[in-house]
């Protein structure tokens, strides 16, 4: 059964390395699925199709570019970062659609492996169980 997303809900996700800790200790990220529209923005961005005369097409994917676009989509805050201060550390982002834009100063406080599975997770529609979501 295809179940159907929605880019306006918002979901509680916990990175891999934070579940087995006590949720005092986790951090969670705010996340949604992207549009059909930022879905495509990101492709049109990252990912360059030619053709060098032969029969074969030669794609090239900027894998990194490709995890900011989708952060900058899809990310939408976070709570408990760092765990177990008294104060979340500011989540900054502009905009909005496709101009929305997550400042680099935020996403540089995101480890790699983090940014990687969070940009996964947005770009999949995540398949976190509905009692997770929070409209």
């Amino acid at each position: 059964m295809v179940i159907p997303l929605d880019p306006k809900c918002e979901i509680r996700f916990i990175a891999e390395d934070d579940r087995e800790l006590p949720a005092e200790q986790q951090t969670v990220f705010l996340i949604r699925s992207l549009s059909a529209r930022q879905q495509a923005d990101v492709q049109n961005n990252s990912i360059t199709v030619s053709n060098q005369g032969g029969g074969d097409m030669d794609t090239e994917v900027k894998t990194g570019e490709w995890a900011i676009s989708v952060l900058n989509y899809g990310l939408t805050g976070w709570e408990n970062f760092p765990p177990g201060e008294d104060k979340d550390l500011p989540f900054r982002a502009n905009g909005a659609g496709q101009k929305r834009k997550v400042s680099d100063d935020t996403l540089s406080r995101i480890p790699t492996g983090v940014r990687s599975e969070l940009a996964a997770a947005i770009w999949d529609g995540t398949d976190l169980p509905d009692k997770d979501a929070k409209n």
